[in-house]
């Protein structure tokens, strides 16, 4: 329980913080259990997928640290909360980006091996500049950065001392920007989708019973449940008190995104996941398509090359 909380209602969001992050931490895993079982499957788009949960469940493991007793803003156990969290959070976004152009990256990983070479090799590149992303801004306006330890979490925020432009900035360029360019290309990754699907004949599409508006959930969810904690952020520079409304909706959607992206990947494999069948030959152009997909991406990975979206 928290004593003497300046926010409203902080013994229900402690609980239900709880609730959520004990629902994202098993989504997570049951999301990385799956996909391991499907790596030797010819599909990029289950790496990408992969690399979702992974950060979804770093996400949830920082929540979980913040139910540990802290004791100040430089407290070890805080400062390594915060930094992963940042980490966590651009990391999400850069794959959810990636797996928006997973058919454009089919030609970096024609080969099942190198295919497994560019996931091992975009995880700690990933890693890695997501860290020194977040190096990066901390150590630009160190002189406004400070790691707060608040009553749920412990992140990255600018000192109450900071002027509101000041502020913003740095709610803007930790959590807005990269929420922002991660949503922008994810659009224009699925909008190239759409147009080049538009050239595929529609026995085609009939016969893998495809619906390519279902690719849209990733960034979707993302929008979801990160959105109102930036707003959260942006609401508290302005004003003094906490509104027990955003903290509910903050808690309650951020820290359920490894949950609400297990939904969306169990939905979408049952979806497109039809009787295992090796291949399935479509007469007309004699060639051969991968039916079992999560995603919705593996037969234009395996397509011939007038269908491949690269």
């Amino acid at each position: 329980m928290i004593p003497n909380s300046p926010i409203p209602n902080a013994d229900f969001l402690w609980w239900l913080d709880i609730l959520v992050t004990f629902l994202s931490t098993l989504g997570s895993i049951w999301m990385i259990l799956s996909c391991i079982r499907r790596l030797s499957e010819p599909n990029l788009s289950i790496k990408l997928v992969l690399a979702i949960a992974i950060s979804d469940l770093i996400f949830s493991i920082c929540n979980i640290l913040s139910n540990f007793e802290r004791k100040g803003e430089t407290n070890r156990l805080c400062f390594l909360e915060a930094m992963l969290r940042e980490t966590s959070f651009l990391f999400a976004m850069l794959f959810t980006a990636l797996a928006a152009m997973a058919p454009h990256l089919v030609k970096l990983s024609h080969s099942r091996f190198n295919r497994n070479i560019f996931l091992a090799l975009a995880l700690v590149a990933g890693l890695v500049i997501s860290w020194l992303l977040t190096f990066f801004i901390v150590n630009i306006f160190e002189r406004d950065i400070i790691i707060g330890n608040g009553p749920f979490v412990c992140w990255y925020t600018y000192r109450p001392t900071s002027q509101k432009g000041t502020a913003l900035l740095i709610v803007m360029l930790l959590e807005g920007m990269p929420l922002i360019i991660g949503l922008i290309v994810s659009l224009i990754g699925y909008v190239s989708i759409f147009k080049s699907m538009r050239n595929m004949p529609k026995f085609l599409l009939a016969e893998l019973n495809f619906n390519p508006y279902h690719l849209l959930w990733y960034p979707v969810v993302l929008f979801i449940t990160f959105t109102p904690g930036l707003i959260n952020r942006i609401y508290l520079i302005y004003n003094d008190d906490h509104s027990s409304t955003l903290e509910a909706l903050y808690l309650g959607l951020k820290h359920l995104v490894g949950f609400s992206n297990a939904l969306v990947y169990g939905f979408q494999r049952n979806l497109f996941q039809q009787p295992r069948k090796s291949t399935s030959a479509v007469s007309s152009n004699d060639y051969e398509i991968d039916r079992n997909d999560s995603r919705g991406f593996s037969f234009l990975e395996e397509s011939p090359e007038q269908y491949q979206m690269m």
